[in-house]
C-alpha cells in the first residue's frame, strides 16, 4: 500500500470525526456520498463556512412555533426518536446531515444504492435501534434480522468514507461475534481511530489464539477493501471533466 493511498484512508476517520458538524439546513436535494473523497471536501467546505453541530430538537417543528398546529403524541414520538438516534450517533462520533434524519426509509434505500454514506449511516443506525418501530414501514428489510442488515449497512459506510463507525461495529459485535468484533477494532486501529487501541487490546484477552488470526486477516481484507474503493474514487474523480 503507498503512502499517499494510507494517507488518504487516515483522512476519511478527520471526515467522519466531524461529520456532526454539518449545518442544519442544506436547502438543495441529498446528493449520493459514493466516493470518500467527494465526502471529504463537502465536509471540510461546510467546516471552514463555520458550522455548528445540528441537534434534533431542531429537526422536528417545535411546540411553540406558530406553524407547527397541535402537537400530537405521534409528533412527540417522533421527535424523540430523533433526539435519541442523534445522541447515540455523536457517542459515536459521528453523524448526517440533518435533511437524512427524516428521510423515508424508502428514500434512504434509493440513496444507499448508489454508496451515499449519509443514508447508509442512518440505515444501520435505524435498523439497530429503531427496528420495531419501523418494521412497519412497506419497504422494511425482512431478508434477514435487522442486527445484521444494520451490520451491512454499517459496514458499508465505513468502507465509503465514515471511517468512525468502525469502533462503534467492534463494540456492538463484542458479545454476538468476538472475532470480527476483534477485527474492527484492529481495522479501526489501523485508520487511528481513536479509543481503537485500548479496544482491541481488551478484546484481544477474550481470544484464543486461532480467533486472534482469524481477526488479523479479516482486519487486513478490510484494509484492502478500502484501498481499493479509495483508488477507485480517486481514479474516477481524476477522470471526471
Amino acid at each position: 500500500m503507498t503512502s499517499r493511498v494510507l494517507s488518504l484512508i487516515v483522512g476519511g476517520v478527520a471526515l467522519s470525526a466531524t461529520a456532526y458538524l454539518l449545518i442544519d439546513s442544506i436547502e438543495s436535494t441529498p446528493a449520493p456520498a459514493a466516493a470518500s473523497s467527494a465526502a471529504q471536501s463537502t465536509v471540510a467546505n461546510l467546516s471552514d463556512s463555520g458550522s455548528k453541530p445540528h441537534f434534533a430538537e431542531n429537526h422536528v417543528p417545535s411546540a411553540q412555533s406558530p406553524f407547527s398546529g397541535a402537537v400530537t403524541s405521534e409528533t412527540t414520538l417522533a421527535q424523540q426518536r430523533l433526539e435519541a438516534r442523534e445522541k447515540q450517533m455523536a457517542k459515536g462520533g459521528y453523524g448526517t446531515p440533518a435533511e437524512y434524519f427524516h428521510l423515508p426509509l424508502s428514500k434512504l434505500k434509493e440513496l444507499a444504492a448508489k454508496g451515499d454514506m449519509f443514508a447508509l449511516i442512518q440505515l444501520g443506525q435505524q435498523y439497530w435501534d429503531e427496528s420495531s418501530t419501523i418494521a412497519s414501514d412497506p419497504t422494511f428489510d425482512t431478508s434477514a434480522p435487522p442486527n445484521k442488515l444494520a451490520v451491512e449497512y454499517m459496514s458499508r459506510a465505513v468502507m465509503a468514507g465514515a471511517t468512525q463507525p468502525a469502533l462503534t461495529l467492534a463494540t456492538r459485535l463484542a458479545a454476538s461475534e468476538p472475532s470480527e468484533s476483534y477485527a474492527w477494532a484492529l481495522f479501526a486501529e489501523k485508520l487511528q481511530v481513536g479509543g481503537a487501541a485500548e479496544l482491541a487490546a481488551k478484546l484481544r484477552t477474550r481470544l484464543s489464539a486461532p480467533d486472534i488470526d482469524a481477526a488479523r486477516l479479516s482486519a487486513e481484507q478490510k484494509l484492502n477493501q478500502m484501498t481499493q474503493a479509495t483508488m477507485a474514487a480517486d481514479s474516477a474523480t481524476a477522470r471526471a471533466p
